[in-house]
């Protein structure tokens, strides 16, 4: 069967068009379907979808995935050029696209995956003992990690790079594989979660291949965790996914393996993400200013949540100092010390504080029910000199109500209230 034959493929009989070159693919549909442009470098896999029995114009979709999940319909002007051009690029099962796609009955079909090299090894006489006190960059220089060292200090490290992807989250890349345990991983990356670069590492990740034999990645890198840690761990198995983890001294190691289900498609590497789950309080609490902090009003809100309230990925919390603590309770609160010009927020364990020149206005933002989590939300945020958003409170629609003229003359800012529809 050729696949330039006009009869094979679906007629052209629905809204929407692609533009096709040798690098992308822009697609756009009809309002409220699918929209985007695939990066064909980048791509993963690429399934067939029949589904004639739904409620929409288009019946059979080409599923693409460049880390992002692209749903191309076949029934649009351009996607002969489309998948002309992606077949000879890369091969795609022709026979099964051709004998399903215009089929009557319900159909999901993998026609293409990327064959990646296999990017890890197990040393099985492991003389390496530090999994407790960090992990090794595999450079001439052996350079030792410990979990302890703050993102700060390993992106300046001359065996990372410091990058970020399009979303602008930053990310440190090595330059050399790997050694945690007995695994050597050759594309280990770390995340920045957060604003706190000195905090300590917190998360690394990978995804891990074993050529192209799916799932046999997490079976290799489950075996070599159970050979290191000697623990069961927590193991958590069936059709769906595949999940195994297992925590030493506050750090943890998570593998996942997803299959083909309903809605599903088979990753073809297994997820592996290292935790950093230790608790440091230095960086929880603010002593200098603890012995100076003077509160001369205050505003108490109830019951309410501080947001993002984790001291180590936002160096603006801080554990709430017992004097904040006998004071308001269990209470949310906001409070002016006038004598070290701060603002202060708290709210059960927790606490912000900011100098008053940082900020510049208070929005107030009211979601109406039906949005956020369907009952309505307000947000009390500061807008910052440096043109950031700081979030402070979440609570119900009407929780700042009475209180946004107490706000304005505690705190002299203006206070800007938001209602999204």
């Amino acid at each position: 069967m050729k696949k330039d034959s006009e009869d094979i493929y679906p007629h052209v009989n629905a809204e929407g068009s692609i533009f096709t070159n040798t690098a992308k693919a822009v697609y756009e549909t009809a309002e409220g379907y699918y929209n985007g442009d695939v990066r064909f470098e980048k791509l993963q896999y690429a399934y067939l979808i029949v589904n004639p029995d739904q409620n929409t114009p288009y019946p059979s979709i080409l599923v693409l995935f460049d880390y992002q999940q692209h749903k191309i319909p076949t029934n649009i002007k351009g996607f002969k050029e489309l998948y002309q051009l992606l077949s000879g690029m890369y091969d795609l099962d022709d026979n099964s696209f051709f004998k399903h796609v215009n089929s009557k009955e319900k159909i999901k079909k993998q026609i293409w995956r990327r064959v990646h090299e296999t990017n890890f090894s197990i040393i099985e006489n492991n003389s390496f003992s530090g999994i407790d006190e960090g992990f090794a960059i595999l450079s001439p220089e052996n350079d030792f990690i410990k979990w302890d060292t703050t993102y700060a200090e390993v992106a300046k490290n001359i065996n990372t790079i410091l990058t970020e992807d399009k979303d602008g989250q930053k990310i440190i890349k090595f330059n050399y594989p790997v050694q945690a345990g007995n695994l050597i991983i050759e594309d280990l990356h770390i995340f920045l979660d957060g604003n706190n670069l000195d905090t300590p590492i917190m998360k690394l990740h990978a995804k891990i291949y074993y050529k192209n034999e799916g799932d046999k990645s997490y079976y290799e890198l489950k075996n070599a965790l159970l050979k290191t840690f000697g623990s069961t761990g927590n193991i958590n198995e069936n059709s769906g996914q595949n999940h195994f983890s297992v925590e030493n001294n506050g750090i943890n190691f998570s593998i996942t393996y997803t299959y083909d289900s309903e809605g599903i498609f088979e990753s073809g590497c297994t997820s592996l993400s290292i935790l950093n789950q230790r608790e440091y309080p230095y960086l929880s609490s603010d002593k200098e200013y603890e012995k100076i902090a003077a509160i001369d009003k205050f505003i108490t809100f109830g019951r309410i949540t501080l947001i993002n309230a984790r001291y180590k990925t936002n160096k603006r919390i801080k554990k709430s100092s017992a004097k904040i603590k006998e004071l308001f309770n269990k209470s949310a609160a906001m409070w002016l010390d006038n004598i070290n010009n701060k603002i202060g927020f708290s709210a059960q364990q927790y606490s912000m504080v900011f100098n008053k020149d940082e900020i510049r206005a208070i929005n107030i933002q009211k979601s109406l029910p039906g949005n956020g989590k369907g009952w309505g939300e307000t947000y009390l945020n500061l807008l910052l000199t440096d043109g950031t958003i700081q979030e402070i409170f979440t609570g119900s629609r009407t929780t700042f109500d009475c209180f946004i003229e107490q706000i304005k003359e505690l705190t002299s800012k203006e206070i800007i209230v938001e209602q999204n529809a």
